[in-house]
Formats: structure tokens, sequence, C-alpha cells
């Protein structure tokens, strides 16, 4: 009893000792039960990829070859060593040529997608800017649409944001999300998706006509601006930095964050028409017979009346489905709690409580009234993007095969007994990879 209340009388004379190490030891606990609990799931993982790796194959039947485009620079530095450690050896034990093309630079995972022949399959491993710089590569090439058929992408969560991991693995725990995402490629678990296509409409032969592509998103705006603007805070708000990035922007950022984007804004409606057409008979019955009236029944868009709008925020995404586009309009009008809250809700992936105005299209054209000399910026599946023209933005649905959860496969999984060989592509396979011209990000 004596110890007890010796222990107890040292504690309270050095509370703030101990408080430290306790919170230290609470902190260690943590960790060590969470590198637990990923080294289990890692190990689940490696002995289901093994099965596949351990599987007979011909001598003279190539391995399925997957390219890797790793940012080594995602989540801070990490990247590479998140990659080698989660998805790497998975891929090697089930057998998989695998290989890995490192960016040092911006946009060039985008030259690498323009120049990439005979690969069964291109990992992403990267943040949402690397996506979007891997996507817009694809859609550049002069062979796109075979090779959108042919060669299915996916994507390895390493980066801060991983916006498309998140809707194809749901998932709060990264490592838990890269070895599922690992494992889809690996099981061959695919679905269709579509691509958000963003052309510039400049009279400016120097831009004129420039596409660029993504995945999840297209953003102008208050809250925009202001989440770029976290990294401008003192080291003391380092913890807090993405929300309190809210606050000082509305309270002291006036002049760096764009409140009002007085934009023209038309859209595409679909009107389903039915029209009568004569079917003229083939062969010799067309000598003989006369036509035949038919009705034929197809989808005809037209442009609304363009519209003046004054909002704060326009953000277009895809919908639920991947087939249509939705543009949310958020007003100007907003107080500081308006602001705040709606920001912190972002940060939690919530819904907004603002309630903007929501159209749902296929095309849009936003017009913000910006040109060369007085440039805006707009985030496009997180990356920045100078705007400096009016733009259109259009969904080209089920452009692309995504590796995804198996829920949502919708090609099923080939019999694990019929061999990698045959289970996989049995083309022959090689990386080439080259120096590509560089293009400013610009639209």
């Amino acid at each position: 009893m004596n110890k007890v209340v010796k222990i107890g009388s040292t504690l309270r004379n050095h509370w703030k000792k101990s408080i430290f190490f306790s919170c230290a030891a609470a902190y260690g606990a943590n960790w060590y039960i969470k590198k637990q609990q990923d080294t289990a799931l890692l190990t689940r993982c490696c002995r289901e990829a093994l099965n596949y790796g351990t599987i007979t194959q011909g001598v003279n039947q190539p391995n399925y070859h997957v390219t890797v485009i790793l940012n080594p620079a995602a989540s801070g530095g990490n990247g590479r060593k998140l990659f080698e450690q989660y998805s790497a050896p998975l891929l090697h034990l089930a057998g998989l040529k695998v290989s890995l093309q490192k960016t040092e630079g911006r946009e060039e995972a985008k030259d690498l997608m323009k120049i990439m022949e005979n690969t069964d399959a291109v990992l992403v491993a990267g943040g949402d800017g690397t996506l979007m710089e891997a996507i817009t590569g694809l859609m550049r090439r002069d062979d796109a649409d075979a090779f959108c058929r042919n060669v299915p992408i996916g994507v390895i969560p390493v980066g801060e944001n991983n916006t498309l991991a998140n809707r194809l693995f749901p998932c709060s725990d990264q490592v838990e999300q890269m070895t599922r995402a690992t494992m889809a490629v690996i099981k061959q678990l695919k679905k269709p998706m579509g691509v958000i296509q963003v052309v510039n409409l400049s009279e400016d032969e120097n831009f004129k006509g420039r596409r660029i592509y993504a995945f999840n998103s297209l953003e102008m705006g208050a809250w925009r601006e202001a989440y770029i603007r976290k990294d401008n805070l003192w080291l003391i708000f380092q913890a807090l930095k993405k929300r309190m990035t809210y606050v000082f922007s509305y309270l002291t950022g006036h002049k760096e964050v764009n409140w009002e984007w007085p934009s023209h804004l038309s859209f595409t409606t679909t009107e389903t028409i039915t029209r009568q057409v004569e079917e003229k008979p083939r062969g010799m019955a067309a000598i003989f017979s006369k036509p035949t009236i038919v009705e034929k029944t197809e989808d005809v868009e037209t442009w609304s009346d363009e519209s003046e709008v004054t909002p704060s925020q326009i953000e277009i995404k895809t919908d639920e489905k991947n087939q249509c586009l939705q543009e949310k309009i958020f007003s100007a009008d907003f107080t500081f709690s308006d602001f705040v809250t709606d920001g912190w809700r972002r940060l939690n992936k919530q819904d907004s409580s603002l309630n903007p105005q929501i159209l749902s299209a296929k095309q849009f054209k936003i017009d913000t009234q910006t040109d060369i000399e007085s440039p805006r910026l707009m985030s496009v599946d997180g990356e920045e993007v100078e705007l400096v023209g009016p733009i259109k933005v259009s969904l080209i649905p089920d452009m692309v095969h995504v590796f995804c959860a198996e829920e949502e496969a919708v090609e099923p999984q080939e019999s694990k007994s019929k061999g990698p060989a045959a289970m996989w592509s049995s083309v022959p396979v090689s990386s080439y990879m080259a120096n590509a011209s560089k293009q400013n990000l610009r639209i």
C-alpha cells in the first residue's frame, strides 16, 4: 500500500512529466498496434498473391506485364517507400513482370503515357496530380481509342489526395487501400469508366483547342483558393492548417481569394426525338418492293441559352453512375460561419450545407471572362491549371477500363486453374520509354 501511495505522490508532484510520458506511451502503443495490423494484412495478401505466382506455365509464355508510373515525391517524399513496401511485393509474388518508371518533374507522367508501348496494364502510383497527367497523356495519343480498349489503368494511392482511389476502393486506411488496389490488378477486376474532357475555346491560336483530361472533378472558386493557401500558415498551425486555412482566408485573405466569379454559362439538354424514315429493301427485293416507313428514336443534344451567374465557386463532377456531369454553383452570399463550416465539411468528405444550385448535363460551357493577360487558376483533379479563356467541359463515357473493387467489377475474374498465361494476356510485352517534349500545363 505504501508503494502505491508513493507512486501516486510522485506522479502528482511531477504531473507534467507524467502527462508527457503517458501521451508518448499511448502514441507508441497505437503505432505498434497499427504496425502489427498492417503486417498481418500484408501477410494475408502475400499468401493470396503467391497462389497466382506458383501456377505452372510454359517457358515460352510471357508473364503479364505491368508498367508502373511512380511519383517518388508523393506523400511528402514517401511515395516510393509506400509502393515498395506494400504493393511491389504483391505484384512480384503473383508472377507479374513489373517495369518501374519514376517521374522526376511535372508533366513527366503525361510524357510517359504518350510514348508507352507494348504493355498489358499501366499502374499510376501517386496522387491526383500524377493521375491527371497520366490520363491526359493517354488521351492525347494518336491511338488513344485502341490503347484504352486493350490496356487497363490502375491506381496505387500513395499521394496526399487520392480521390479516384477513394471512389474505387472506399477505405479510410491507406495501407488497406493500397493492398486492395494491388490485389485488384492481380485478380483482374475491372470496369469501364468515363473521362472528363476540358477543351479551351479561346480565340488565341496558342491555346485554342487545347485539351486536358481528368477522372474526378474540376473546381474554381473561393473554397478551392482558400484550401491552396494552407501551406502558407505558420508552423504553430501545422497540425490544424487544413482547418485554419478557411478561417484565415476569410479574415485576412481577401486580396488573395477571388470571392466572386462572374461567368457566362450554358449546358446541353437531351431530347428524345422519334422520326419516320423510309427504309429501302436490300438486294434483289429492292427491285420489286416499295420502301417501308419505320420509326426511329434518337437522342438529340441542344445547347441552352447562355446565362450570367456570379457564384463564389463552381464545381463539376461525374454523377454516381459515371454517365453524366453534375455542376454545382455556390452563391456568393454567405457568412464567415457558413464559409468555415462548409470548408470543414469538405475536409470530412461531407455534402455541402449551403444548398448549391445543381445542374446535370453531358456538356457545359463556362466563360469566366479571363484571358492570357489576366488568367485565373482552377483545379483539375487537384492539379492547378491556368484558365486563360472560355472552356467546354464534357464527359466521354466508358472510355477507359480501370481496376476496381470486386463488388463493382463488371468483367468477371477468370479461373485461377487456367494459369497466369491463360488468365492474363499472352501478347509479347516490352516497354519503350523515350524523352518527349514538354508542354505548359495551361488550358
